[in-house]
């Protein structure tokens, strides 16, 4: 990702770099005219190469923003994952106790079973 990004900044600082190479250069007739010209150019140049690296660094900023941004929705699904489990855990803690509960109201059931028949067989007696 940050390779994509640095290669999509350079392509644009090495494009505003060849934009400002192209133009047409006011021809020189005396040696202080040619100066002149050149400095008017070479200022524009700086200028340019200036703008292209504040464009390329904003560049990087929103990409590590939009990274750190991936890594929040990440950490939001992990946690949304974490909950889950916990609530499956608390539901798995309930039919335990649930089946804990109807273990003892069937041995309470059969216990009970077990009074009545002794009770009979006593009568019978």
């Amino acid at each position: 990702m940050k390779n994509r990004i640095m290669a999509l900044a350079m392509v644009g600082v090495l494009s505003l770099g060849v934009l400002a190479g192209c133009g047409e250069a006011a021809p020189a007739a005396t040696n202080d005219a040619a100066v002149e010209a050149e400095t008017p150019a070479a200022e524009t140049e700086e200028v340019v190469e200036e703008e292209a690296t504040e464009a390329a660094e904003e560049v990087v900023e929103d990409a590590e923003a939009t990274e750190a941004a991936e890594e929040v929705v990440e950490d939001a699904e992990a946690t949304e994952a974490a909950e889950e489990v916990v609530e499956d855990a608390a539901a798995t803690e309930e039919d335990a106790e649930a089946t804990e509960a109807a273990e003892d109201e069937e041995a309470a059931v059969e216990e009970a079973a077990e009074d009545a028949e002794e009770v009979e067989e006593a009568d019978a007696e």
